[in-house]
């Protein structure tokens, strides 16, 4: 069994609506030196067979369930 990482973000210029709002709640709560703040999900999949078909499947889920490409990014580790 082989675990692979993977690791969703917002691409480069698209605004995320929950950082956006932990960055305002934290000014609020007097945290005003936080200038910007990421939101990443990372998702462990356990993949039976090898390494290779193991990071082949985990591509496969990233790019048809995980992510929407036109908003968000990937990237796998194992």
């Amino acid at each position: 069994m082989v675990m692979v990482k993977v690791t969703v973000n917002y691409l480069e210029g698209v605004e995320d609506p929950e950082a956006i709002t932990i960055l305002k709640n934290l000014s609020d709560l007097g945290y005003r030196d936080v200038e910007g703040l990421k939101i990443s999900k990372v998702y462990e999949l356990k993949i039976k067979g090898s390494k290779q078909k193991a990071m082949k499947v985990a591509k496969e889920i990233s790019e048809t369930i995980l992510t929407n490409p036109v908003i968000q990014e990937y990237d796998m580790s194992d």
